[in-house]
Order: structure tokens, then sequence, then C-alpha cells
């Protein structure tokens, strides 16, 4: 397994999501997450709630783990 560490560039990237996107009050830990994805590389993220992420679209890939045969 691998942890993501937050970084400079994490912080930087997520401000500017948070510019960018609108985010607000529980949806900037979303932004948190796509934050440290994208200052690490990682393109996809994997969730129980892809509703969420849907406001990312656009700049990853956003996997619902409910979806049939993914599991």
């Amino acid at each position: 397994m691998v942890f993501l560490q937050e970084t400079k560039e994490t912080l930087e990237e997520l401000v500017r999501l948070v510019a960018e996107k609108g985010c607000s009050g529980k949806q900037i830990h979303d932004a948190n997450l796509v934050a440290v994805l994208r200052s690490h590389g990682a393109r996809r993220i994997l969730t129980s709630n892809a509703k969420d992420f849907s406001r990312f679209s656009d700049l990853i890939e956003v996997v619902d783990l409910a979806t049939p045969g993914l599991v």
C-alpha cells in the first residue's frame, strides 16, 4: 500500500481547485483528495460517493465502486 503525502504542491493545487471549482465546506475535503492525487501524478479515484467527485471529472477519472463487475 502506498500512502501519498501532502506537499507544498498539494496545497498549491488545493488552493487552485477551491477557487476554480467554487468549493466550500465539506467539498474542500474532496478537493484536498483530488489535490493530493494530482500532485503525485495519479489520475483516477475509486470511491463509493462518485457524485461528490463529479465536479472534478474533467481533472481525474472518477470510478464508482458500485460499478457492476468492478470488484
